[in-house]
């Protein structure tokens, strides 16, 4: 079931700019601000995976990468 989220003290420049915004894409205030906020959350997911992978060990390669591309492109 859905939530219902309110944000207070939001200033008037910027409740104005997101209206704006959301009326250029032809999308109600709150259809945008739900765009904004579910994009934030998967950027957030994003850096989640990112810092994980920094807690792996580094493997090391005894093959340059760039010459397997290389020769994978010169196949086709």
């Amino acid at each position: 079931m859905p939530k219902t989220l309110r944000v207070r003290n939001v200033p008037d420049r910027l409740h104005r700019r997101l209206r704006q915004r959301a009326a250029q894409r032809s999308m109600t205030l709150t259809a945008y601000v739900l765009s904004i906020l579910e994009r934030d959350d998967r950027v957030a997911a994003f850096d989640d995976w990112l810092a994980s992978l920094r807690t792996h060990p580094r493997t090391v390669l005894d093959v340059n990468l760039a010459d397997v591309v290389r020769a994978g492109r010169e196949e086709r």
